[in-house]
């Protein structure tokens, strides 16, 4: 408990760091919001009026005081495009982001997990050079490129699948299966390729160890060596990679969802940029810092949950 309360306050602390240096960088783009958002004919009145709303008339270190409060309400301010709320906005495009992200993990777990697992067991063999060369092309391959292909393949050509759009999973769990396909084979085959080699080299590395040689001496077959003494204890660092990969899919994958028009986290902040959205785009990064910090803390926490001998301190 203790670890976790000293956890959340270093949350706290980069939370306020992340805040100052989005704030700071925001303050630095050249051109004017207000401006951009009024469009090309407004008056002097609605102009005042939209600056003294947003803030934007008071000095520098009013403006930053003020959005902190109101951030730490849950007050991230208004959008100048739309005059919504930004809370509002970001808490309607993360159930997107979410099932996406679920939808890419699964992928990704499924392509990992037996052929890292494979490769390691075949160490040395032709498979685990093709195994090895299949995840580093998984690697390589940009994520638009991807996703295009698939397009290409599974819509325009098969047919079987729709190219875009969204469907939520509460309204039409097969419409949303049909349209998360294209995007989550995208995610997960990416972070499939790159969790597949983290998952090789660390079930190579405890098939080495003398516990695993203990449990081969004593006449265990060597399927139940892997699951119960190898696979457990190679979890630790596969746990790492897999929540850097699940942070970075809730964080918004911006390509990939400005390709297939997918309207989670990733396409709103492409959208704010474009439009010099200052509000959104502070809240938006300003969430995206908060996932990165509780998947890292839960990570840690699993670490101790897998493996008893990690103590957490």
């Amino acid at each position: 408990m203790i670890y976790v309360l000293r956890r959340l306050g270093h949350t706290a602390v980069v939370l306020l760091g992340v805040s100052i240096v989005v704030f700071a960088l925001i303050q630095l783009v050249p051109g004017d919001p207000v401006r951009l958002a009024l469009g090309t004919r407004f008056s002097q009145e609605s102009y005042d009026a939209l600056r003294a709303a947003s803030g934007l008339d008071q000095p520098l270190p009013e403006q930053f005081f003020g959005y902190l409060g109101g951030a730490i309400t849950g007050d991230l301010g208004v959008s100048f495009r739309s005059g919504e709320p930004v809370t509002l906005i970001l808490l309607e495009r993360l159930p997107a982001t979410i099932s996406l992200a679920v939808a890419g993990m699964i992928v990704a777990m499924l392509i990992a997990f037996p052929l890292g697992i494979y490769a390691a067991t075949h160490a040395g063999r032709a498979s685990d050079a093709i195994v090895r060369i299949i995840s580093q092309a998984g690697v390589s391959v940009p994520d638009f490129w991807m996703a295009l292909l698939l397009i290409l393949g599974l819509s325009a050509t098969l047919q079987v699948l729709p190219s875009s759009g969204y469907v939520p999973i509460t309204e039409d769990p097969v419409e949303w299966l049909r349209h998360v396909t294209i995007p989550a084979i995208t995610v997960g085959l990416i972070a499939g390729s790159i969790m597949t080699r983290y998952v090789r080299s660390s079930v190579l590395e405890v098939l080495g160890a003398d516990h695993v040689r203990t449990a081969r001496s004593k006449g265990l077959r060597e399927r139940v060596v892997n699951a119960r003494h190898v696979v457990r204890n190679a979890l630790v660092p596969v746990i790492t990679v897999g929540g850097v990969q699940l942070a970075t899919m809730l964080g918004g994958v911006i390509v990939v969802e400005v390709v297939v028009a997918w309207p989670g986290l990733g396409r709103l902040v492409f959208d704010a940029v474009a439009a010099r959205d200052y509000p959104v785009i502070q809240g938006a990064v300003l969430l995206v810092a908060v996932i990165f910090l509780l998947i890292n803390l839960l990570v840690d926490l699993l670490y101790a949950r897998i493996d008893p001998r990690i103590r957490l301190s």
